[in-house]
């Protein structure tokens, strides 16, 4: 069993459930920061400079899936 691929499955069933999005950067989110080996301390963690421009784009994103009331 791939454990992996369960657990995105219950996390997707969730977010539907509780209508809470879901920012994958790791798939359909990814951008240039993924690419760019300048950004990462090592193979899976950012650097000052990519958590920066990462955080940038986390504000954006999350601004614009965000309901105004």
């Amino acid at each position: 069993m791939n454990y992996k691929i369960e657990l995105l499955k219950i996390i997707d069933y969730i977010s539907k459930e509780l209508d809470i999005p879901i920012l994958n950067y790791n798939t359909e989110l990814g951008s240039i920061i993924n690419k760019n080996i300048n950004y990462f301390t090592d193979w899976g963690h950012m650097n000052h400079q990519g958590a920066k421009i990462f955080s940038n784009e986390l504000v954006k994103d999350i601004k614009a899936r965000t309901r105004t009331y």
